[in-house]
């Protein structure tokens, strides 16, 4: 296979792959407007700050 044919086809995948996360956010912003469920940016937040500490929390849930 070509350099360019190997090129044209990264790009197609990396097209598809935006597609699939575009479908997934805005799902998830229908859900959103649907129910008002979230995870607020303070749990978010904290729970980042835990990562590669010796108290790691559990990924904040949806509430």
């Amino acid at each position: 296979m070509s350099e360019a044919f190997k090129i044209e086809d990264a790009n197609l995948v990396q097209e598809s792959n935006i597609e699939k996360e575009k479908t997934i956010l805005f799902q998830r912003w229908n859900d959103y407007q649907q129910d008002g469920k979230s995870v607020s940016h303070e749990e978010v937040s904290v729970w980042l700050k835990s990562w590669g500490t010796e108290a790691e929390l559990p990924c904040p849930t949806i509430s």
